[in-house]
């Protein structure tokens, strides 16, 4: 199936899209009632999905992924085609959380990144940060932990919706 009738199977099934959409190109999300459906061609989205559902890494500021599809291109089964990831519907930051996180997070990434203690932990998220930093360093990933649109929130926990890139 292609990326585009993937998208079809969606929206036939009372799927809507989103309003604002900050995943990037090539990223269509769409949602209904409480589900997100997130169907893109991004290989780090791809790691990161597989790594929550797998339960590698659990945290209460992960979200909940309860399908995630990696398909493969059909003349080059090695490459990615597109992903298709179902999972909790989460609520944006507002300005001042995303603000206050973009503060937190520029003037903490380094301390993170060079395992130092005492770091603040304003957003109750640092625990998940190190371990994803971590994981990141040992499977060669980049990460992009300093954009705020890539934090969300389920109530009053913050939750990392994307932290690879």
């Amino acid at each position: 199936m292609s990326f585009q009738e993937k998208i079809n199977l969606y929206i036939a099934d009372g799927y809507k899209k989103t309003i604002t959409n900050q995943s990037g190109l090539d990223t269509y999300v769409m949602y209904k009632n409480n589900i997100v459906v997130r169907i893109g061609s991004d290989s780090s989205y791809d790691h990161y999905a597989k790594l929550i559902k797998s339960k590698i890494i659990q945290s209460k500021n992960a979200p909940i992924i309860t399908k995630h599809e990696t398909v493969l291109n059909v003349f080059d089964n090695t490459k990615l085609d597109y992903t298709c990831t179902e999972m909790e519907l989460l609520n944006e930051l507002n300005d001042d959380e995303a603000t206050r996180y973009k503060e937190w997070i520029d003037k903490e990434i380094n301390n993170i990144v060079d395992k130092k203690l005492g770091i603040s932990d304003p957003f109750k998220i640092l625990d998940l940060t190190r371990k994803l930093v971590l994981y990141a360093q040992k499977n060669n990933l980049f990460l992009d932990l300093v954009q705020s649109k890539n934090i969300m929130k389920r109530g009053e926990t913050f939750v990392h919706i994307d932290p690879f890139s």
